[in-house]
């Protein structure tokens, strides 16, 4: 009797550890599927964020890439540009100047050519220039050039400054705002000596034989060249000479460079598209 009691009490403990155990089980099941849930979940929220980023990241870079693309068309469009007239200034060594009272214009020649249709907007002016003050102010006029090959009406009437640096340098002038474009029969870039009090350079000098002599100068003084072509010759007024009033008259002057016929400034004229 006592071993089946035995038995039955073994067999019934078994029974309750199996079904204990199955409990457990079924639990864990649960608990590896609830995990395994959330895990996936994790994965896809993960993914979905990765996704956004890169898509993100993608946008910009397309944006980025259009835009830089956009502005280096724009660039290479603007960036179009010939030069007229260019010189070396370490050749340069004589310069037109201007003394008080003298109320001077000196004017250079450019040509109409007709590739200048790919370039019709004038866009900067470079000078060589030299002043003994600091911030030397000037004017620069535009003239037409008229049936003769002469300078005729102004293109432009309002004052366009220039400001020389004090010692030589290339001085640059902005024309691109004006939005002028080339004239057909021509153009003649003026520079008008200003007589500002803050312009004028007091000197003295003593001429052989003579007492010293006190002088002034209206600053800056501007390089020239020589040339043998007609067209680019140097055009000057000069209000206390005999020349005609408000007339530029073409000049010629063996003594700067003798072996040229003619001065021309010494004028860089930048176009553009």
């Amino acid at each position: 009797m006592l071993k089946t009691l035995d038995f039955w009490f073994i067999f019934k403990l078994n029974r309750l550890n199996i079904h204990q155990s199955e409990k457990i089980m079924n639990k864990i099941f649960i608990i590896i599927l609830l995990m395994a849930s959330v895990s996936a979940i994790g994965q896809n929220d993960l993914a979905f964020h990765q996704e956004e980023k890169n898509t993100s990241i993608k946008s910009t870079f397309s944006t980025r890439n259009s835009e830089e693309i956009n502005n280096s068309e724009a660039s290479a469009i603007a960036t179009k540009s010939r030069s007229l007239g260019s010189f070396d200034q370490s050749n340069i060594h004589s310069y037109y100047n201007a003394n008080e009272g003298m109320q001077r214009i000196s004017a250079r020649h450019f040509e109409f050519k007709e590739y200048y249709n790919s370039f019709p907007y004038l866009s900067r002016l470079k000078l060589l220039t030299k002043s003994r003050v600091k911030n030397a102010e000037f004017n620069i006029q535009l003239y037409s050039v008229n049936k003769d090959g002469k300078p005729s009406d102004l293109i432009y009437d309002k004052d366009i400054i220039g400001i020389a640096q004090k010692g030589k340098d290339i001085t640059e002038i902005d024309l691109a705002h004006l939005n002028i474009t080339f004239p057909k029969n021509g153009l003649f870039v003026a520079i008008q000596w200003l007589e500002k009090d803050k312009n004028k350079y007091q000197y003295s000098y003593k001429p052989k034989g003579l007492k010293r002599i006190k002088a002034v100068n209206i600053e800056p003084s501007f390089g020239i060249e020589p040339t043998n072509n007609v067209a680019n010759r140097s055009y000057n007024y000069i209000r206390n000479t005999s020349r005609e009033e408000g007339e530029l008259k073409s000049q010629l002057n063996y003594r700067s460079y003798p072996e040229a016929k003619y001065d021309q400034l010494a004028m860089e004229l930048i176009l553009t598209n």
